[in-house]
């Protein structure tokens, strides 16, 4: 009934799990970035942002964007404490294309997306499920290959217990090893697959060797991967920690090399030499159990420093013999080695035959080769944060690497993961004034150096709401349980109608985690935001103007290309910087929080407007705490103004329409908590304190003509609380009294209520019990005294249309009411599930129907917590609503209503 939803943003964490990050190519020029955030595969793709400039040349950089999400049919009532630890592509045999993808979950569960490409047309993806969830051993590691878009396919996986084989259409998984597997890498060249494990073990780890040999297989067979069986040819020692990652390089027509990287901060190149025509029919190896630790006791008396020319490990197979032998040791990180890759292109980049990069959980990523001369293997150059910010929350620091991936087309753009979700990429950027045709090696690599670009970020916990910014809805704000309130707005690219949604500020990165916050932004003092978190007090930000220019030069570009300028009046401090010991933001100049930002780099735009890095969102981005306000004695829950209710055009003709107030519960642990406190936040001042909930109030709405205040929560009582005129009190303090109530309203706790933005009779509400009721506020003449009273008349009531695995309706978490009506008049109300499912209702008159649920692939993997419709100000027909989630993504979508 209406337009399909379409996903304009994803913004989440990557996963804390060294596996979960890919950058594949797509075609001769393009390439994707996939990676995992809990249970959610997001697939990004670059765009050219366009920041504006005083000058008459806007200034372009690049910036990845979230373009497509995979969300598992597995979803179940667990799904929250579910997520993704390994994923991988699936190398075609044949073509070497990336044909699909594979995924490992914490619960055991295994799954693999196909995808089937049409001319011009966006890509399917079809999921199968390989293993449930069943197995509770969290997936450490995953590898596979395919034989075409709709061939079989083979997908090794590592446990903490194992490792094991899943093939097409066959349901029972092949062991492979019974100990503790880390890594694994499965890689088809030259008509031969080789299998490596790497194990996990306490000392002495072991690169164990699988080769799938075609030699004794029929003919019929001999190009199905399902006919192939490992064989285990032997293992390589050496590694005295964990091993982490495998890389093969197989550019060259000369021997394979392997790189393999390892907890105890070491890389070992293995070199794997075929010398063809001494062909077996036999493998000529003792038989050992590998699973039996007694068989391997001669393993601890090898001596790990033989000559680095002597083969290590021989195998036989059908084309010959492969003799292993240890080319060099990398030694240069000081932490573990969390992943190891070859550079695609490495004469392009510095005119060696091989390059290696490395990343640790030393912050740093390392690009090795070896001398021309000597041979002898050292690194290049160093990449990523040596210095940076120590101590304070992770939402400011880079406390190391999980993993990199190199563009995989020129090798021109590095990725660094890290630890706490944040991807950052570097661009390779040559000295203007060089030749490189002329220039030496070691001249190639002094006149280069890798500048860091805006980075791909999110929060690594649940994002418990979101609130636009009140008076015109020029960004979004977010906070979560991993401590941070972040700013989204939208940067305009070169692609024609595209924006790009980034992370442009952190106004509070704190120590306790947030829960809620809402907007007072006026027309006359923009950016003021009220938060509130596992603490007693409300917290109160103002923007300092290092974030006013930005989003100037961001975000406030008129039609004409002129600049609008904003706050004229208004002294703001320069930035904001968190002091060594405390919670607050403290207002400072430039150079007064030197200590603390000593290694940043100044996030000034007086040279050029840029968008902000990870470490300027962390340290400059903050805005400083203008005040505090106390009261409650327990934690904070919900906040809400009366300004965030006034998203609809219209102007209501009321005596308390341009009054600012804040209201504010927290978590009841008895009777005497269960209360809402209004502040005026203007004057720092509580102005009432209203009792009538038993339990802790998890709901609260203003009405837009700020005559009503609508709360519920876990006593399943709805309360009405109506503003007082003027001339009926004296007293400041005597604001609102309680008009109605309606006890149990729902037979479950209620999570939302909302009023129409553009009726402020129209109230909504949603529960766990899974249905939503409307509610119609009217005015009536009391029978005994003559009063005029209010009553909340029961409009109609309906249940969400997805249903649980005992077949009953989904739990309703929240709900929002759409700023304007669709042609037909009716009122649009957004609803999110507990499953992680929007839908969209229309409700007009008595009736309501389901005007669209949004398709799975666009939804959340978790609970949503929060709908949030963007302010409507002028007469577009294109609404954009935002939603929150546990499954810690904020995602924003865009609705043509008619």
């Amino acid at each position: 009934i209406m337009t399909r939803p379409e996903l304009i943003h994803h913004s989440a964490a990557a996963c804390s799990s060294s596996h979960t990050l890919l950058w594949i190519s797509e075609d001769s020029k393009t390439s994707s970035v996939v990676y995992s955030s809990h249970g959610i595969i997001n697939i990004c793709q670059s765009f050219e942002a366009c920041l504006s400039s005083d000058g008459p040349i806007d200034v372009e950089e690049t910036v990845w964007s979230v373009v497509e999400t995979l969300r598992t049919s597995s979803c179940g009532e667990s799904s929250t404490k579910r997520i993704i630890t390994a994923i991988c592509s699936l190398l075609c045999t044949s073509t070497g294309a990336i044909m699909g993808l594979a995924s490992g979950f914490s619960d055991g569960t295994v799954n693999v997306w196909r995808r089937k490409r049409e001319n011009n047309q966006k890509d399917e993806w079809t999921e199968q499920i390989l293993q449930a969830s069943g197995s509770s051993l969290p997936i450490t590691d995953m590898d596979g290959i395919i034989e075409g878009e709709d061939g079989n396919f083979m997908v090794v996986v590592a446990t903490s217990k194992g490792a094991f084989l899943l093939t097409t259409g066959d349901p029972d998984k092949y062991v492979l090893a019974k100990f503790a597997v880390n890594t694994v890498n499965l890689q088809h060249f030259r008509n031969q697959t080789i299998l490596l494990l790497g194990t996990a073990a306490p000392r002495n780890n072991k690169i164990h060797i699988f080769w799938f040999d075609r030699n004794h297989i029929n003919e019929d067979e001999a190009t199905s991967i399902k006919s192939m069986k490992p064989v285990h040819v032997g293992y390589l020692v050496g590694h005295e920690d964990w091993l982490t990652d495998f890389a093969w390089d197989l550019s060259t027509d000369s021997n394979p090399i392997l790189a393999s990287g390892s907890q105890d901060a070491r890389i070992r190149l293995w070199d794997f030499k075929t010398t063809h025509g001494e062909k077996v029919t036999t493998y000529i190896r003792e038989e050992v159990d590998i699973n039996n630790e007694e068989d391997n006791e001669f393993d601890a008396a090898i001596d790990q420093d033989d000559d680095e020319g002597e083969a290590r490990l021989e195998i036989f197979h059908s084309e010959g013999v492969t003799r292993v032998m240890l080319e060099t040791l990398l030694y240069g990180h000081e932490e573990a080695i969390t992943s190891v890759e070859w550079h695609p292109q490495p004469q392009a980049l510095y005119k060696k035959d091989r390059i290696l990069l490395s990343s640790s959980m030393d912050r740093t990523i390392l690009i090795w080769s070896s001398s021309d001369e000597s041979g002898i293997w050292s690194p290049l150059t160093r990449v990523g944060a040596a210095g940076g910010i120590l101590g304070g929350s992770i939402g400011s620091t880079l406390l190391g690497f999980l993993g990199l991936a190199v563009e995989p087309l020129s090798g021109d753009s590095l990725l660094g993961h890290a630890y706490g979700g944040a991807l950052h990429f570097w661009s390779l950027q040559r000295n203007q004034i060089m030749e490189e045709e002329t220039m030496t090696s070691d001249e190639l690599v002094l006149g280069s150096q890798w500048k860091a670009t805006a980075c791909i970020t999110g929060h690594f916990n649940s994002v418990t709401d979101c609130c636009w910014e009140a008076s015109e809805g020029e960004y979004l704000l977010t906070v979560s349980n991993d401590q941070t309130c972040r700013l989204w707005g939208a940067v305009a690219t070169r692609t024609e109608g595209k924006e790009v949604w980034v992370e442009l500020a952190r106004p509070q990165v704190h120590g306790y985690d947030l829960t809620t916050l809402t907007s007072i932004s006026t027309s006359i003092h923009r950016h003021i935001i009220v938060t509130g978190a596992d603490e007693k007090e409300i917290r109160v930000f103002d923007a300092p103007s290092t974030c006013t220019k930005m989003l100037e030069h961001t975000l406030h570009k008129n039609m004409d290309g002129v600049i609008r300028t904003v706050d004229i009046g208004l002294n703001r401090v320069e930035r904001a910087y968190i002091p060594s010991l405390g919670l607050s933001n403290k207002p400072s100049s430039a150079d007064s929080a030197k200590e603390d930002t000593e290694d940043v780099i100044d996030n000034e735009f007086d040279s050029k407007p840029h968008l902000p890095l990870e470490r300027d969102l962390g340290a400059v981005s903050l805005w400083p705490e203008v005040g505090k306000l106390y009261g409650h004695d327990t934690e904070i829950f919900c906040l809400t103004s009366t300004l965030t209710a006034k998203s609809s055009k219209d102007i209501f003709d009321s005596p308390f329409a341009d009054d600012i107030l804040v209201a504010s519960s927290t978590k009841a642990r008895d009777v005497k908590d269960a209360t809402i406190r209004i502040w005026q936040v203007s004057r720092n001042k509580c102005m009432q304190v209203l009792s009538g909930h038993k339990s802790t109030i998890a709901a609260l709405s203003f009405s837009p003509d700020g005559r009503f205040l609508a709360s519920s929560g876990k006593d399943r009582r709805l309360c009405i609380w109506e503003r007082r005129h003027n001339n009926e009190s004296k007293d400041d303090n005597y604001l609102f009294m309680l008009a109605v109530a309606v006890d149990t309203a729902h037979k479950r706790i209620i999570w939302a209520v909302h009023f129409c933005p553009f009726d402020p009779t129209l109230l909504a509400s949603g529960s766990r019990d899974g249905i939503v009721k409307l509610w119609r506020l009217t005015e009536v003449t009391s029978e005994q005294d003559g009063k005029s009273m209010i009553n909340a008349a029961l409009l109609m009531k309906f249940q969400s249309s997805s249903k649980n695995e005992k077949k009953k309706s989904q739990p309703v978490t929240a709900l929002s009411f759409a700023p304007l009506p669709n042609n037909e008049g009716e009122s649009l109300l957004a609803i999110g599930l507990e499953n992680g499912l929007i839908e969209i209702w229309g409700v007009g008159g008595n009736s309501c129907r389901l005007l669209n649920a949004f398709i799975p692939g666009l939804c959340h993997f978790a609970t949503i917590t929060k709908l949030c419709w963007k302010p409507q100000r002028g007469d577009e027909e294109q609404l954009i609503l935002a939603s929150t989630s546990a499954d810690h993504g904020c995602r924003i979508f865009t609705i043509l209503i008619n």
